[in-house]
């Protein structure tokens, strides 16, 4: 990297915290990867050790940063704002901060000034702004309340249908056996064991979305229900911003590893919502949320 000076966006998720570095220009001059960040799902020692390590990457660089815009799940959590401010100030960071939710780089980043944004990583959002600049947000309320559609969510009723089976209140299923192979077992009092154990992370019940896939390509009726629930979760999410800013014909952009990994939500969300919308462009992002981030920062500290 070169001595001048540059921005700096950090986009804080769930499962992982993407940094990258631009300069005046808008080229891109650094990036890392660092661990989860999610204020709502991640103990405080952990925002406060992966703000720390942002810090000291940051700080070791050549050039000057002129300013470092932080886009993370959770923001809306009235404490979060000052911990991250305090956790990268106390590791030594110094220039000036700009803290704003994930769901406005995740916009900047995959489609621009215009358009929609669905999330459905982690957690789950849909997110708008349309050419008066007037914004909308539907869902995005944390995994106790919210977040229907996401990974956590997936892998929530992954564990209730392999409990269903057990009680003889849901169907037989695979994953049964992908359960009881991931976590050693798959009896009630070691589900209930890993679901309630203290420091559970919600990140560690999203992961097991991921044997949602296997038990899908076996045609399994409990996977296909699951499938379908979030499918039409994420759809219901969309409604109430494409609607509140006429976005009906504008851009929508599918963002986060429930969409990028599972075909079937995939495909029939995108049949529900070209059935609903049929002038919609639903497009894959342009750039990423971290890159979204690092152009806040550059339009407020470069400007």
């Amino acid at each position: 990297m070169s001595a001048a000076r540059y921005v700096a966006g950090l986009d804080g998720g769930g499962t992982k915290t993407a940094l990258l570095c631009m300069d005046a220009a808008g080229a891109v001059v650094g990036e890392n990867t660092f661990g989860p960040l999610n204020v709502n799902g991640t103990d405080w020692a952990d925002v406060r050790r992966v703000l720390g390590e942002v810090a000291a990457f940051l700080t070791a660089l050549p050039g000057e940063c002129a300013g470092l815009t932080v886009s993370a799940a959770g923001i809306s959590n009235p404490q979060a704002k000052a911990i991250i401010e305090e956790s990268l100030r106390n590791a030594g960071f110094s220039a000036p901060i700009e803290i704003r939710g994930d769901q406005e780089s995740a916009l900047r980043g995959a489609v621009g000034q215009v358009g929609a944004v669905l999330i459905a990583g982690t957690g789950s959002i849909c997110y708008g702004r349309n050419a008066a600049g007037r914004t909308t947000r539907c869902g995005g309320w944390g995994h106790l309340l919210d977040d229907e559609g996401s990974g956590y969510a997936i892998g929530r009723d992954i564990l209730r249908a392999v409990l269903l089976a057990l009680d003889g209140r849901g169907p037989q299923t695979m994953l049964t056996g992908l359960v009881a192979d991931r976590l050693g077992s798959a009896q009630p009092a070691d589900i209930i064991r890993f679901v309630y154990a203290p420091g559970r992370n919600k990140r560690e019940i999203a992961a097991l979305a991921e044997l949602l896939g296997p038990a899908l390509a076996e045609s399994d009726a409990a996977a296909q229900r699951i499938a379908i629930s979030a499918a039409d979760a994420l759809a219901t999410l969309c409604a109430p911003v494409l609607d509140g800013l006429d976005l009906q014909a504008g851009e929508l952009a599918l963002v986060g590893g429930v969409l990028t990994h599972h075909e079937a939500i995939r495909d029939r969300l995108r049949s529900q919502l070209t059935d609903k919308y049929p002038k919609l462009s639903i497009i894959q992002p342009r750039h990423s949320a971290a890159w979204g981030a690092a152009d806040f920062a550059r339009e407020t500290f470069l400007a």
